[in-house]
């Protein structure tokens, strides 16, 4: 009623101070709490309180439930939290006046489902409107949440069964504890407060014009600048990429990085959970393309979080016992990756070769096993003491508050500039006609075939070439070696790219086929793309073009999404702004000779460059083929690789 359900629940995700997510993970039960309200009718329903355990927690399965419970008997006990409450309010009203809010299938479909629990004439605000609070509601909805109603589910590899579920044969146990019934009525004495006041509620939501330009340009830091006109909601959204030294690139480098960007990403976590409650998106990564970090959100809250994400970059530390749960999760989700799909694997594959520096999870497990705090707080201190930091800001906030948010970002950071090369990304360069070869035996049943062809150049012609030939491959390589061929569940086709370097890519995997029959099958129908879209009558080569012009055409959705777009081409695609508009002119131009000549020359082997993975599952002998290396890094030591 009034929204209680969604208040409690917003509570028991809470991450700051004094909240039950805190409190499991002082307690080094949980990395993660999750909880939400299921109306499964209109006269009753379930809440699901999920957490993923620590080791430790794993180990004490009845602290982990003394926490929820003692939290609960808190709240019960609590004030009414009305300044919670008028901060989801607030946001909420923010968000159903300027979000996004979907289109098409999606939005009907959510529309349908709310007209199954609401009158007409409200269905569709449902969701998002936050009347006056019900407290009577909110205290009711507490004082059934008792062990009464509780059934919990401990899931992990290794857990005893005794018995097996009757249609899908899973295996499972099942047991009544009386003796943890009776002291879950009376559970434990943990120190818990109601959310405080949200540091990151936005506090100025006006809409002002917009105005492109370069605010920035500065040895180690450059801003580019743009005010929203289009969408006209008071959000914003700031991206910050720290790139790093080329010196530093390599294995060490990249596992480190992954557990500094884990480690991060659970410190931050707190600040995240209140910042989601203001309206606030965020992300962040580390690697060796160096450190990202995107925020999104109404007014100025992306410019506070982004500080306060800049003082946490060289000065948060977990404790002893949080990074070696931390450490073990990171080193369980490496060993688990030859459990991998096979497709996946041939993707990574082939990404590893094609980008100067990507390493594979094999390349790396057993270094993560020795990693130490001190070293990845020591490596961290390294990577991003020398450096330049590329910034956008986009949305409603003036000019004075981005140039401050990246001022007060690069601060924060302390980074010198950069005197020698920076790390910028390098692909893999191929003479006319070179064939890559990469074999390998893996876990699982599945084999795959995996063939990347790689497109001449980055011209606006051909860029609107690539656009009308992901229409036009995909379909008839579906139909034929899945549907006809039934050759597996995984068979796709399509146009990417690595930055400028854009590609054809065919994958198909099977359990049923040997990766060299996979190829053979493969190639032999991709030979004879060129005439059947030679072929095409000219009204069916007319839908290709539109689709491609759709495409292109495709607005972004939100500031965000807009943000993102602009941030790429400002940075990655050096400030080409009129990228989108010349490849639509060529494509203007474009004819059906033009396309089938190009895909031609891709497919030709004597002038086309190739990637070919071929991965052979358990069931099946390995490829024939003959590997172009022994050992990938050796080889890549010996090859080009240049900045597309």
């Amino acid at each position: 009623a009034a929204k209680s359900d969604d208040l409690l629940a917003a509570l028991l995700n809470s991450g700051g101070p004094g909240g039950l997510v805190e409190s499991l993970k002082n307690a080094d039960l949980a990395t993660g709490v999750g909880a939400g309200l299921w109306d499964r009718t209109p006269a009753y329903g379930s809440l699901f309180i999920g957490a993923d355990l620590t080791p430790h927690g794993a180990e004490n399965i009845e602290a982990v439930l003394d926490h929820i419970f003692a939290y609960l008997d808190f709240l019960r006990a609590a004030p009414f939290p009305h300044e919670f409450w008028r901060d989801l309010a607030h946001i909420a009203g923010l968000k159903e006046t300027y979000e996004d809010r979907g289109e098409g299938v999606a939005l009907v479909t959510e529309l349908a489902n709310l007209a199954l629990f609401f009158p007409l004439a409200v269905a569709e605000r449902a969701p998002h409107v936050w009347v006056a609070p019900d407290e009577a509601a909110y205290r009711r909805l507490l004082t059934v949440l008792t062990p009464d109603n509780l059934l919990t589910t401990f899931a992990a590899r290794g857990v005893p069964t005794d018995r097996t579920e009757a249609i899908y044969g899973v295996a499972y146990g099942y047991r009544e504890d009386n003796e943890l019934y009776a002291r879950l009525l009376q559970p434990g004495s943990h120190e818990f407060h109601l959310p405080r006041a949200n540091p990151f509620r936005p506090e100025e939501t006006r809409l002002v014009t917009e105005h492109p330009h370069l605010l920035v340009d500065e040895p180690g830091l450059q801003l580019h600048y743009a005010v929203d006109v289009e969408f006209e909601r008071p959000q914003s959204t700031l991206i910050f990429r720290f790139v790093p030294r080329r010196e530093l690139a390599g294995p060490e480098a990249d596992v480190l990085l992954r557990f500094y960007e884990t480690c991060l990403r659970d410190a931050l976590a707190p600040a995240a959970s209140q910042a989601s409650l203001a309206g606030l998106s965020y992300e962040v990564s580390a690697g060796l393309g160096g450190l990202s970090l995107t925020v999104s959100g109404f007014g100025d809250s992306p410019a506070r979080f982004a500080r306060h994400v800049a003082n946490e970059l060289l000065t948060f530390a977990p404790t002893p016992a949080r990074f070696a749960s931390l450490k073990e999760a990171l080193e369980r989700g490496l060993r688990s990756y030859p459990q991998t799909e096979a497709f996946r694997q041939a993707g990574d594959r082939s990404g590893a070769l094609l980008r100067e520096f990507s390493h594979l999870p094999d390349q790396i497990v057993e270094r993560a096993a020795t990693v130490t705090w001190d070293e990845v707080r020591a490596f961290a201190g390294d990577f991003l003491a020398v450096g330049h930091i590329e910034a956008l800001a986009h949305g409603h906030l003036t000019a004075e508050t981005a140039r401050n948010a990246a001022r007060d970002f690069a601060a924060a950071l302390g980074a010198e500039p950069a005197q020698t090369e920076l790390l910028r990304p390098r692909v893999l360069t191929l003479a006319p006609g070179e064939e890559i070869v990469d074999t390998g035996l893996i876990a699982g049943v599945n084999s795959t075939y995996r063939g990347l062809y790689l497109l001449p150049d980055d011209t606006p012609a051909t860029r609107a070439r690539a656009q009308v030939l992901q229409s036009f491959i995909s379909e008839p390589f579906f139909t034929e070696l899945r549907t006809k061929q039934q050759l597996g569940y995984i068979v796709g086709s399509g146009a990417g790219s690595v930055l400028t370097q854009h590609l054809l890519l065919f994958v198909v995997q099977s359990s049923g086929f040997d990766a060299d029959d996979l190829r053979q099958r493969a190639e032999a129908f991709i030979a004879t793309l060129p005439a059947q879209l030679t072929a095409l009558p000219p009204e069916d080569f007319a839908t290709l073009i539109a689709g491609a012009r759709a495409a292109l055409e495709e607005k972004p959705k939100s500031i965000a999404e807009k943000a993102g777009r602009m941030f790429s081409l400002a940075y990655d695609f050096a400030g080409d702004w009129e990228r989108q508009t010349d490849t639509l002119a060529a494509l203007d131009t474009l004819t059906q000779d033009d396309v089938a000549a190009l895909l031609t020359a891709v497919l030709d082997p004597t002038a086309g460059r190739r990637i070919v993975v071929l991965l052979a599952g358990e069931n099946h002998a390995p490829s024939t083929a003959t590997p172009s290396f022994a050992d990938r890094e050796t080889w890549k030591a010996g090859r080009t690789y240049a900045q597309p």
